[in-house]
């Protein structure tokens, strides 16, 4: 008689199938990354028409940080390595920061939106189970 097939749980992650809240974290990081770099490029266009020279830098920084998120959420994609995924954590934190203080200034204030989207990714990135996988290695491992 054969062994029954059990099903795999999350505590032994497969490395081919990501657990819903990495494929969660990565798609908020690419949507993160893509609100940054459009609405930073909607900024220094209008800025630019405007001939206001610090919108011209705020969007024109705004989509620095969008293609730096989704260039890094790629590499975090890929697994390269688990350093990818703190880069990216932190660059999202500081563009969150960015964006508040931007806000306070009034200028922008979907820049804070798009990197409070960065931070919840960050932060379902670093529960346990996409952890393991992030990692590659079995939750319950140090």
């Amino acid at each position: 008689m054969s062994e029954p097939v059990s099903n795999p749980d999350e505590s032994n992650p497969d490395p081919v199938i990501a657990p819903s809240l990495a494929t969660w974290s990565l798609r908020l990081w690419f949507a993160s990354g893509a609100l940054f770099a459009v609405t930073g490029a909607i900024i220094a266009v209008a800025a630019a028409f405007a001939g206001a020279a610090f919108g011209i830098g705020v969007g024109t920084l705004s989509v620095l940080i969008g293609v730096g998120i989704g260039v890094l959420a790629r590499r975090v994609a890929q697994r390269e390595d688990p350093r990818w995924r703190s880069a990216l954590a932190m660059l999202t934190l500081i563009a969150t920061v960015l964006g508040m203080l931007l806000s306070v200034l009034a200028i922008n204030p979907i820049m804070l939106i798009c990197g409070l989207i960065g931070l919840v990714a960050s932060m379902m990135a670093y529960r346990p189970e996409p952890d393991a996988w992030f990692s590659r290695r079995t939750v319950g491992d140090g």
